[in-house]
C-alpha cells in the first residue's frame, strides 16, 4: 500500500516530491507506474471483483478521478496551513502532517469505496490508521476542506458525514 499511496502523492504534489512539474514525460511515466501498481493490487483481489475485465475500467476511472483528488487535497492542505499557526509551509503540511496524510488516503480509499471495490478501500485506510493513529472508514462522507490536528485516536466511522470547513482536534 505504501508504494501505491506514495505514487499518488508524487503525482498530485510533484513539486513537493522533487519532481519537475513541466516534465510531461516524467508525469506520463509516473502515471504508467501508478496504473501498473493499481492493476497489480486489483488483480490480487480479482476473486473479490468477480471479473478481471473490470480492472482496466477501474484504473481508467481512477485516472479520471485524479484531478478531483488533487483539488480536494490541495484545499485540505491550504485549510490546514491557514488554520494551524504552527504550520510554516504547504510543503510541511503535505510532507509532515499525519492528519493531512490520513485525509488524503481516505479520499483515495473513498473513491474505490464508491466504485464498490471490495477490501481495497479498507486496506488503504487501515494502512493510514497504522501510520498515523487516525482511523477513517472509507465509507464516511467527508467534504473539503477538512483538517485533523494531531489526530492520534481520532475515529471517523462509516456513517459519519462531515461538511465543509470542519476542523477536528485531538481528544474531541
Amino acid at each position: 500500500m505504501e508504494q501505491f499511496v506514495d505514487q499518488v502523492i508524487k503525482i498530485l504534489f510533484p513539486a513537493l516530491c522533487n519532481q519537475i512539474v513541466e516534465d510531461t514525460d516524467k508525469l506520463r511515466i509516473n502515471l504508467e507506474h501508478l496504473g501498473t501498481e493499481l492493476q497489480y493490487i486489483l488483480s490480487c483481489l480479482e476473486h473479490e471483483l468477480h471479473t478481471s475485465c473490470r480492472i482496466q475500467s477501474i484504473v481508467d476511472s481512477f485516472y479520471q478521478e485524479l484531478p478531483k483528488l488533487e483539488h480536494a487535497m490541495n484545499e485540505d492542505a491550504q485549510f490546514i496551513l491557514n488554520g494551524d499557526p504552527a504550520a510554516k509551509s504547504l510543503n510541511e503540511v503535505v510532507l509532515c502532517y499525519p492528519g493531512f496524510y490520513a485525509i488524503g488516503v481516505y479520499r483515495i480509499a473513498h473513491f474505490f469505496q464508491m466504485m464498490n471495490i471490495p477490501l481495497f478501500p479498507r486496506i488503504l485506510t487501515e494502512y493510514a490508521h497504522n501510520e498515523t493513529g487516525i482511523d477513517i472508514h472509507p465509507g464516511a462522507k467527508i467534504d473539503y476542506p477538512f483538517f485533523i490536528d494531531h489526530g492520534t485516536g481520532v475515529v471517523i466511522g462509516e456513517t459519519c458525514e462531515i461538511g465543509k470547513r470542519v476542523k477536528i482536534y485531538q481528544g474531541l
